[in-house]
């Protein structure tokens, strides 16, 4: 009887058990058919995503703020992208740690000159090399443009994992691919090795050394930045087309957001920056000709003695031709029938599509420097405008050269490395106007995001496959 009792209970507990579930399932429905519930459910889930969207975000900011500020990232990053360059190199067949990658043919005779001939631009080089020997053998200049690339694309490397520090501190995917295109594009990597023992590459480096100083340096040293660009100068004058522009826009920049005597530090350098270059190159180009000390065949004879004649090419017309205006045994007298001598020497040389190939090539460069530049121009207000300003314009520093010269590849590098280096330095500087932009960047729609991320992947793509085809 008992036991008949306890089974009726259980039984209608089960059956109390089920019309619960019944009801709550009922009025769940009823919930779900109700707009307002539908809304309150919506918003907690939404909630929810957003919650384990965030925890997701800090972790990985944690993990990658972590690394960024590891001591050793930094030199790690550096021989990484040290290794990237090389590799690089290696792969456009220029294979810069073998015996076999010389200074050849025309180019021995940048090493030859000194300022035994005159005051002069291309002179430098070879007064420098002179304090180490007293004949200049291919053995001696192998070695000298070595060291000089080497160190060039170390101080790349440097920059190039500073940047990428940061970029991973700031979690912006952006930086960080076009830190990559840094590190792989041909017309940066490739500038030292592919015109190998032209005077462009310790041009390089005082550039390098003055972007730094005017990064990171304080007032009191600024005025070395126009030191180092008469030292650019007497290297080679086109110094003044590659790479002024760019210091220009740097140095303007710290002046227009200087106060006090720091202005006046600031001011006092760009200003004597600017007449020495402009005033430097007008010399150097057009009158330090007819002031030297010795005439074309004198100069001739002094290189001869100083070289060695076994291992040292001594180019005659070559010599002549960039001193004082003598082509094939015509001398020019004055500077207008030499510059249209030049120009149609140059125009024969070049292959026509060189230009529109190059140019097609750095437009993804190009438009995003430009893109950035305008905003930029117009949020800032009154004086702040000025640099920005100034490095829209600094691109067209390249066509000069486009016309006077057929080697077209060293000046479009030029060009795209003083884009990446002003970027970077404004970057690396913390400009307010430069850090909120990029922090626009990334709340951009994700549609347009992935779009301009395939677009720069592409490119990276393109980078390895460009090819360089100058002359006829």
């Amino acid at each position: 009887m008992k036991k008949q009792s306890e089974n009726i209970k259980k039984r209608k507990e089960k059956e109390l058990k089920k019309k619960r579930k019944a009801l709550e399932k009922r009025r769940l429905e009823a919930k779900k058919n109700d707009p307002a519930f539908t809304e309150k459910m919506k918003q907690k889930k939404a909630e929810d995503k957003r919650i384990k969207s965030e925890a997701l975000k800090e972790k990985i900011g944690t993990v990658t703020k972590n690394i960024a500020s590891n001591k050793l990232f930094l030199p790690v990053a550096a021989v990484l992208c040290f290794a990237v360059m090389c590799g690089i190199c290696y792969l456009k067949d220029y294979r810069i740690f073998s015996a076999d990658f010389r200074v050849n043919g025309i180019f021995q005779c940048l090493y030859l000159g000194d300022f035994s001939i005159g005051l002069s631009s291309r002179l430098l080089i070879g007064s420098i090399l002179s304090l180490f020997t007293d004949i200049v053998t291919a053995n001696t200049i192998n070695i000298f443009a070595k060291i000089a690339l080497y160190f060039s694309l170390i101080m790349q490397a440097v920059l190039a994992a500073a940047v990428i520090k940061k970029g991973i501190s700031d979690k912006n995917v952006f930086v960080l691919l076009f830190s990559v295109i840094f590190i792989v594009n041909p017309v940066t990597v490739c500038s030292y090795s592919f015109y190998f023992g032209t005077l462009d590459l310790y041009n390089y480096i005082v550039f390098f050394v003055s972007v730094i100083i005017l990064m990171k340096g304080k007032s009191s040293l600024q005025l070395i930045v126009p030191v180092l660009g008469v030292i650019g100068l007497l290297i080679h004058y086109s110094f003044f087309f590659a790479f002024f522009p760019a210091l220009f826009v740097l140095g303007l920049y710290r002046t227009v957001n200087s106060e006090g005597k720091e202005l006046k530090k600031e001011a006092a350098s760009l200003g004597v920056n600017s007449v020495l270059s402009v005033g430097g190159f007008f010399y150097l180009s057009v009158f330090a000709k007819h002031f030297l000390r010795m005439n074309a065949e004198e100069m001739i004879e002094h290189v001869k003695l100083k070289s060695d004649p076994e291992s040292v090419y001594v180019f005659e017309d070559y010599l002549k031709f960039y001193l004082y205006d003598i082509y094939k045994g015509e001398q020019f007298t004055d500077t207008g029938a030499s510059l249209s001598e030049l120009i149609r020497i140059n125009l024969g040389l070049t292959e026509p599509s060189v230009y529109i190939k190059y140019l097609l090539f750095i437009s993804v460069i190009l438009i995003i420097f430009w893109a950035i530049c305008g905003i930029l121009i117009k949020r800032e207000k009154g004086k702040h405008k000025l640099p920005f300003i100034a490095a829209a314009v600094m691109p067209f520093a390249l066509v000069p050269e486009l016309i006077l010269s057929s080697d077209v590849w060293r000046w479009v590098a030029s060009t795209v490395l003083c884009q990446f280096f002003v970027l970077f330095a404004f970057y690396l500087m913390n400009v307010p106007s430069v850090t909120k932009l990029l922090e626009d960047i990334k709340r951009i729609k994700l549609p347009v995001k992935i779009i301009g991320i395939i677009v720069l992947i592409i490119y990276i793509g393109v980078c390895f496959m460009f090819e360089h085809s100058l002359y006829r």
